[in-house]
């Protein structure tokens, strides 16, 4: 393996390594606040990992109004939507890779267009509508 190579390489994967601990810090802060008991949220400084673990703020977390209905809904969406997708979305996925048939194309550009969109700038009308 060239020095070139191997100099690349290093800086794909340390980019890598940049990228996910931007996206995995907070997802890991949240879950040790989770398991942090309430008076060492409130102090300052505040400290990363918790003297000891509790599962007080979780039970607060869970306790409060409207959480576990609300848990309830989006895991029954969440499995309602799964199970549309896989009866609509197999099938169709099957027959545009299997077979030819006119406006196939435009239908795999129709496809591909709704995923140009990020996820974040369609959530902004979805979140005027409801």
């Amino acid at each position: 393996m060239s020095f070139r190579r191997l100099q690349r390489q290093t800086l794909i994967y340390m980019a890598a390594i940049v990228v996910a601990s931007w996206v995995l810090l907070p997802i890991v802060l949240i879950a040790l606040a989770s398991f942090t008991p309430q008076q060492e949220i409130y102090q300052w400084p505040k400290s990363i990992i918790p003297s000891h673990f509790s599962l007080e703020t979780m039970k607060f977390f869970l306790n409060s109004y409207g959480v576990l209905p609300s848990l309830l809904n989006s895991v029954l969406v969440a499995l309602m939507t799964l199970g549309i997708t896989l009866i609509v979305a197999a099938p169709a996925g099957y027959a545009v890779a299997r077979f030819t048939f006119r406006g196939r194309n435009v239908y795999r550009m129709g496809i591909l267009m709704t995923r140009m969109f990020p996820t974040a700038l369609l959530a902004i009308p979805l979140a005027v509508t409801f």
